[in-house]
């Protein structure tokens, strides 16, 4: 199991309509109460450009982000999980498909996906 993710990728319109900063509280409110139930920090999924003009604060540092880039590594802020394609081929798959990269050894990886539920 991986650690819970809030995926977040509001566009900037409804960002605008919404406020930005009701969306991190919402986003906040989410990660505190699952953390909290969980007992494991969760994993923030966005795109690069999202988390440079919104979630570079200081509350959000403390969580990883799985960050959506395509073509290029994120030029801003540590990442644990970069996307670096939606369109990636895999054997057992016929259409394009997500392609990620953890940033550790695979051992490394085993033991943050077994955060949750003591696998």
């Amino acid at each position: 199991d991986f650690p819970p993710v809030l995926d977040i990728e509001t566009p900037h319109k409804r960002v605008e309509e919404i406020g930005v900063e009701n969306i991190r509280a919402m986003a906040l409110k989410w990660l505190t109460a699952v953390e909290k139930h969980y007992g494991v920090r969760p994993v923030i999924y966005t795109n690069n450009l999202f988390r440079e003009m919104y979630l570079d604060t200081p509350e959000f540092r403390k969580y990883d982000f799985w960050v959506a880039r395509y073509g290029k590594k994120p030029d801003s802020g540590k990442w644990k999980v970069w996307q670096f394609t939606q369109t990636g081929k895999t054997r057992g798959i016929s259409a394009g498909t997500d392609i990620n990269i953890f940033d550790g050894s695979y051992k490394e990886f085993r033991s943050y996906s077994n955060k949750v539920g003591g696998n």
